[in-house]
This record gives structure tokens, sequence and C-alpha cells, in this order.
């Protein structure tokens, strides 16, 4: 697999890169963005990943929306991560997926390599070698936050059961050619039972979960509790879960 880091922070981008050296993924640093887009141009990558605080001269959205946008990286892994200590405003869309990790590089790069493996699988076949429906992979919610699962399995044209094995019972969401339409746990259904996946996951990182890919039959005849967009669910559940955290802690201190 070729990697092409696009990062302009010099310490970060240079150890990022001799990081994953060390983990059996060669790649290739670049500070510029817009050396980069020339780069991409005449050399193919099968990943890039881009640092989500780029200069305005070329932000990173940007730059994911350029990369989507080329017929020439239509099987390109993009994936943005993020190092600061706050929340970043850089909304995935256009990646496959956004690594958050302020504590080290070291461990950065073991999260950045698990969720290229993970998305390695679910691409796998996309040239005309598709994956038979009925595929399991298997994983942990310490490589992954729930949300960031979510935006990785709902991949355009496939169709996925994603179960979370919670020790209060299991979650189970759907996804239907490439759309979240159902998402159950216990006798919650639709976006509560999102919100409480993804709150459970934060609070028990060693949660399994499952993947199984469905046949198109199957998951266009689950009857749909979600009809929102997976950016605009995830949207709303991080501001719910973050008003509840605030009332409570609100509820503690009086």
């Amino acid at each position: 697999m070729r990697i092409l880091i696009i990062d302009d922070s010099p310490e970060r981008g240079d150890r990022l890169r001799s990081r994953l050296d060390e983990l059996g993924r060669s790649a290739r640093w670049v500070r510029d963005p817009l050396f980069a887009i020339t780069l991409l141009a005449v050399e193919r990558h099968d990943a890039v990943l881009i640092a989500a605080d780029l200069p305005s001269s070329l932000a990173s959205p940007e730059l994911c929306q350029i990369l989507r946008g080329d017929p020439e990286h239509a099987g390109t892994i993009v994936l943005l991560y993020d190092t600061s200590r706050t929340l970043s405003t850089v909304q995935p869309e256009a990646a496959d997926g956004l690594v958050r990790e302020p504590s080290s590089v070291a461990r950065l790069a073991r999260l950045l390599v698990e969720e290229l493996g993970m998305l390695e699988q679910l691409a796998r076949g996309d040239d005309g070698e598709r994956r038979a429906a009925g595929s399991l992979l298997h994983g942990s919610l310490d490589l992954f936050d729930v949300s960031e699962l979510i935006q990785m399995v709902c991949r355009p044209g496939r169709s996925f059961r994603l179960t979370l094995h919670f020790d209060v019972g299991d979650a189970v969401l759907t996804v239907a050619r490439g759309s979240l339409v159902h998402a159950e746990l216990n006798h919650i259904c639709g976006e509560s039972a999102v919100k409480r996946s993804v709150s459970l996951g934060s609070q028990t990182p060693s949660t399994r979960f499952s993947l199984l890919e469905l046949p198109h039959h199957v998951a266009d005849s689950t009857p749909p509790t979600i009809d929102v967009s997976v950016p605009e669910l995830l949207l709303r559940t991080s501001v719910a879960l973050d008003e509840e955290g605030r009332s409570s802690r609100e509820g503690s201190e009086s």
C-alpha cells in the first residue's frame, strides 16, 4: 500500500511517517498541500492521510473534495487526523474517516494503521472483486468510537449490519446502500438508539463489534427508523450528549 501524508507540521509529519514505517506501512510525507495535489496527479497512492489543521490556503475539507472529485482517485482511501485537544470543526463527509488522537503521535499512527486495515477490508472488491455478502469483520471500540465506525461503514452502494456487543445488550444498526436506516438497542429504536450506543461506546471502549455485509434486498426490507443523513444524525447526537453532560454537571454542582 502506497501512503501519502499531507501535514505542514515538520515535527508531526515526519514522526508520523517514521511511526508508520515501524508499523509496516511505508509512507511518504509532504508539507505543501498544493505540491501534494501535483504529486497525486502523477503518482498513484492507495491512501492519503491529511492533517485536519492544514493552512487556509488549501484547507483539509477542500483538499478532500478535490480528491473525491477526481475519478483517478475513486479507490483511494482518504483519512483526516486531528491531534488538537479541542473539538475539531472539520466535517469528514468527503473523507473515509477522521481519527482524533491528541496524546501521542505513536498512538495516532497505530490508530491510523488499524483504521486503514478496516477500510481496506470494507473496500476490497469495489474494483470488481466485491467481498461476498455474509462476510464478517470484528473489532473493538478502543480503536474507533461509535460515530467514527458508523461513518466508516456507511459506504455508497454497500449494505451492512453493525452489531455493538454492550454489556446491557446488543445494539444493531442496519446500513442499506450506504445509508443508516435502522438502529435498535433493547427496546429503544431510531435516533435514540444511536445516541445511547454512542454514549455507551465512550464509556466502555473495550466493547467488541461485528460487521456483517448484507445482500441489498435484506437491508432494503428493514423497516426504517432513521430518516436523516449520517452527518446530521451524528451532529444531533453529539449536541444532545453535550447538553446532557452539561445538565448533569450543573445538577451535581447545585
